[in-house]
This record gives C-alpha cells, sequence and structure tokens, in this order.
C-alpha cells in the first residue's frame, strides 16, 4: 500500500458484476478482477481485451491509503495538513423554485463519514489534478477549490447517478462542509460502506474532525460524532462543460457531463434529425448508442438535471481536451 501505516475505511476492490460492460473498443467498466476500468488516453484496450490500467474505484485502487475507526495507528502518514477551516456553501436561490433531487438522504444523524486518500483514478472519470497528503485534488469540483471532494457508497452511488452531486455533511449539528461525489466506496468489499455512508477527501474531512478520529457517525455504526447528510446544489461559478471518452474516433463515442450545478438524469443527442437516447455507464460516461458516421459531427448535445432542467451542447469531434458550453443549470433551493 502506498501509506501502509493507514488502515482501511474503505477497501480497495470492487465485486464484478454478472455482465461487464464494455464499450466497443473493449473498455470494460468492470473487468474480470473486479476492477472499474481505465482506459489509456485513447480509451483503447490492450490485446488482453483490458484497459491499459485498472480504473479501478479508482480513489478505491489497491494503492489507495483509508482511514476508519483506527486511523489513530496512522502516525505521521496521515497527519495532514489542515485546510482553511472556511466551508463553500451552495449559491442562495432566494426565492427560486426548489430543488427535486430524487435520491435517500440523511438527515436525521443517520449517516457515517471516513477519509481517503487518491491514488489513481475516480469512479466518476473527472480528471485528478494533483495527489499526495493534503494535496488532492479534482478537477470540476467546486467545493474547496476541488479539495472537497467524497466516494459514495455503492447503494447510493446508484450506477453513478449521483456523480458530480454535491453534498452538505454536518457534524454534531454544527460543523459543516459541502462536498462533490467523485468516487464510489464499495460495499461489497467494505462494511462501512452501506447506504448512508461517505468516505471524505483528507482536507474535507478536517473540516468537521480530526484525522486521528477516523471515522465518524453514532448512527450508522461509527464510534462517535453524529453525521448528517444533505443534497444541495454545487457552487459552481462556471458553465457546464462535456469531455469525449475517444475525441478522434468518428464512429463511436460517448460522453461525460462535467461542472454541472445540479446532478445529471439524461443525455440525449441529435443525431440524422431526431434525438436519440444515451445509455449512462457506471463510470459516469453517457454512450451513444447510435451508430455515428462523419456526416454525424458536430453532434447536438442535450441534457437534462434532476430538476427537469434542460440545455443544449455541442459535442466537437477531435478535441481532447473540454469543451465548455455557454449555459449553466438555473440554480434552486
Amino acid at each position: 500500500m502506498a501509506l501502509a501505516g493507514l488502515v482501511a475505511g474503505c477497501d480497495v476492490r470492487l465485486e464484478p458484476f454478472d455482465e461487464p460492460e464494455t464499450d466497443p473498443t473493449g473498455d470494460a467498466s468492470h473487468p474480470s478482477d473486479g476492477a472499474v476500468a481505465r482506459a489509456d488516453a485513447s480509451g483503447r484496450a490492450d490485446a488482453s481485451g483490458y484497459p491499459d490500467a485498472a480504473r479501478a474505484d479508482a480513489g478505491h485502487s489497491p494503492d489507495v491509503a483509508h482511514a476508519g475507526a483506527d486511523a489513530s495507528a496512522s502516525g505521521s502518514d496521515a497527519a495532514a495538513p489542515r485546510p482553511d477551516a472556511s466551508s463553500p456553501v451552495p449559491p442562495d436561490a432566494g426565492s427560486g423554485p426548489w430543488c427535486a433531487y430524487p435520491f435517500p438522504e440523511y438527515t436525521n444523524g443517520n449517516g457515517s463519514v471516513t477519509f481517503y486518500e487518491l491514488s489513481e483514478e475516480v469512479n466518476c472519470s473527472f480528471e485528478v489534478l494533483d495527489r499526495g497528503v493534503g494535496r488532492d485534488r479534482v478537477a470540476h469540483v467546486a467545493t474547496g477549490n476541488g479539495q472537497f471532494f467524497a466516494a459514495m457508497n455503492t447503494a447510493d452511488y446508484d450506477g453513478s447517478a449521483t456523480c458530480g452531486a454535491c453534498v452538505e455533511v454536518t457534524r454534531d449539528g454544527t460543523r459543516k462542509v459541502v462536498v462533490t461525489i467523485v468516487d464510489q466506496c464499495p460495499t461489497p468489499t467494505n462494511p462501512k460502506c452501506t447506504a448512508g455512508h461517505l468516505d471524505l477527501s483528507q482536507a474535507a474531512f478536517a473540516q468537521i474532525g480530526e484525522l486521528d478520529e477516523g471515522y465518524l457517525g453514532t448512527g450508522n455504526g461509527a464510534p462517535r460524532g453524529v453525521i448528517s447528510w444533505r443534497y444541495v446544489p454545487c457552487p459552481t461559478t462556471g458553465n457546464i462543460a462535456l469531455r469525449l471518452k475517444e475525441y478522434d474516433n468518428v464512429y463511436w463515442n460517448a460522453l461525460l457531463i462535467e461542472g454541472h450545478r445540479h446532478p445529471v438524469s439524461d443525455v440525449e443527442v441529435r443525431i440524422a434529425g431526431s434525438w436519440r437516447p444515451t445509455t449512462r455507464r457506471v463510470y459516469n460516461y453517457w454512450e451513444i448508442i447510435e451508430d455515428l458516421s462523419p456526416s454525424s459531427w458536430p453532434i447536438p448535445v442535450r441534457v437534462t438535471d434532476v430538476n427537469g432542467s434542460q440545455m443544449g451542447m455541442t459535442a466537437q469531434f477531435n478535441v481532447a481536451s473540454d469543451q465548455v458550453g455557454t449555459e449553466q443549470f438555473p440554480a434552486c433551493r
């Protein structure tokens, strides 16, 4: 393990699914060894049929270090610098519409949290900008300048439905932090990652507890602290963006939607004059099912959030970087 002194708060592997998802290039979201697929820069698999590296529940890969109830045994490895205690808050929608987040919330002291460190990538496929004790940072995370993020337990991860959502975590009714969901904490291989559990980044955990406390949430199995959490609008100040899985593949592709204020519930593409559905994969890409051709590009894209708001974007061929749109989902409260 990268930091052997830390005690696991989230285990390191996902159990294999009965029917692994694969894309036409051979990229598998759940190879037989139980890891979630991570393609190389091209998204293509090697000769074995698997990607060049495992996307492994990315922040929960075999090289990841986690903290649990015994975090006090981790020694100096867990002693990350405590970040600024100020916590970002979601934008105030005033008298705007109420948010209609269709996910379970844990507002009665029935949540729990641990913390972990990133190893490679994250299940939601957002880019990891930096790694290291006290430095972990993920792109398109508006909370804590990219440092306040979390891995969601398998039940609430819901096949990537909560990727990019923001959650307000409260300890003992007073200490709070807002985090963005970027990863999955696999329940099948970790008993702490039951429904209601979040594995926070170290920087986020430090806003509500000391690192040597390790595991908080007496209403969900932890020895100390009362944890509640709820979904809130992300405090993003930019527009929504998309990224192509294979920017140079004109015949097949999938879209990663990034930087959204509210969770995304649907993505459609306009092919041959008609709006067609896409399929969301467990690694948070929306796969275009229709056959593509050079004449399909550029592709109009329609994105819907969980509140029913829609906005349009355009996917341009042969663009390797983020393609930033001109809109953001409206605020709600």
